[in-house]
């Protein structure tokens, strides 16, 4: 076992992601008191999803977002990550940052996330699906008015795709 066998691969902190309420640096210092030896930051990066609704291609990938959208700048997360890494590493401290995000799964997204991969130093991918058929899961709540059965398949069926567009995530 690592030293890092304990790390949290999930994280979000309120300079990236519409749905953090901390910090980074609150986030790493909670990780800190809780004996954690370091984080994966995983901010949401939702391409086309602008609040609640789904928009199928609102803004280029790579593009700053436009208000409601859960997307961040890339080159400035990357940056703001590296540059703590390199403030704890130069302080003499252990605590490991490693970068990493949260692609929000759509089918027409799988192409252009693995390009975004590709080109940025991401340690880990964590690919999730918080829609189905269009719509947002939180916001949306008529697909829970269907048989519960069949509300499971389309969750698990969209999961099974999301599998095979992404084969790059790390993490379900």
């Amino acid at each position: 076992m690592t030293d890092l066998a304990f790390v949290d691969v999930h994280n979000h902190c309120k300079d990236f992601s519409p749905d953090a309420s901390q910090p980074l640096l609150e986030r790493i210092a909670e990780a800190r008191d809780l004996g954690l030896p370091g984080i994966i930051l995983t901010d949401h990066y939702d391409k086309d999803l602008v609040a609640q609704d789904l928009l199928p291609g609102l803004s280029p990938m790579g593009s700053r977002p436009k208000p409601g959208e859960w997307i961040f700048y890339t080159p400035e997360y990357i940056d703001r990550l590296l540059t703590e890494r390199a403030a704890l590493a130069s302080a003499g401290d252990p605590f490991k940052l490693l970068i990493g995000v949260e692609l929000g799964y759509a089918p027409q997204l799988a192409e252009p996330y693995r390009a975004m991969i590709d080109f940025y130093p991401f340690d880990c991918v964590l690919a999730s699906l918080h829609s189905l058929e269009f719509k947002d899961v939180y916001y949306f709540r008529d697909l829970y008015t269907r048989e519960k059965l069949a509300v499971y398949s389309l969750y698990l069926e969209g999961l099974i795709q999301m599998l095979k567009d992404m084969d790059y995530a790390n993490i379900l």
